[in-house]
């Protein structure tokens, strides 16, 4: 009889290859731990990254274009230059992370949270209407960080 891994050990097994490959296009990982690893240039294009943990992790310059990565976190995490075009980010957190020159074009961001601490500058793409999505103490916080003084319509 072959003995099926647990999912623990199925977990470990998917972030080795992670690490190795740094690539996770269109795969289905809900939860997903990748904390504290560095994965410059990681491509999770498409990807199903619901709930994952990306804490303390390198992702400078990955791709999470069109990403589903609702509720994942992302705190003091390095993301400069990372692009999250198209990507559901709803709920997602990312206090403390780095995130100057991350594209947020037409990501979701309803209910995702900056403050207190994300490095954000005014090389970070996200629009006005995006901003208007926040909360309103994460939407001042995105907004001052990113040199917009108004983001009233």
């Amino acid at each position: 009889q072959t003995r099926q891994a647990t999912p623990a050990a199925r977990a470990k097994q998917q972030a080795a290859q992670v690490v190795q490959e740094k690539k996770l296009d269109g795969l289905d990982l809900l939860g997903l731990v990748l904390a504290e690893h560095s994965l410059p240039g990681l491509s999770a294009k498409d990807a199903l990254l619901r709930n994952a943990n990306f804490r303390r992790a390198d992702l400078t310059e990955a791709c999470f274009d069109g990403a589903n990565l609702s509720n994942a976190h992302f705190d003091e995490a390095k993301l400069q230059g990372t692009n999250f075009i198209g990507a559901d980010c709803e709920g997602a957190t990312f206090a403390g992370a780095d995130l100057r020159g991350a594209d947020f074009t037409n990501a979701f961001l309803l209910a995702a949270s900056f403050s207190p601490s994300a490095r954000l500058d005014q090389s970070t793409r996200i629009s006005d209407a995006q901003i208007e999505t926040l909360l309103p103490a994460e939407a001042a916080y995105v907004a001052a960080a990113i040199g917009r003084n108004d983001t009233a319509g």
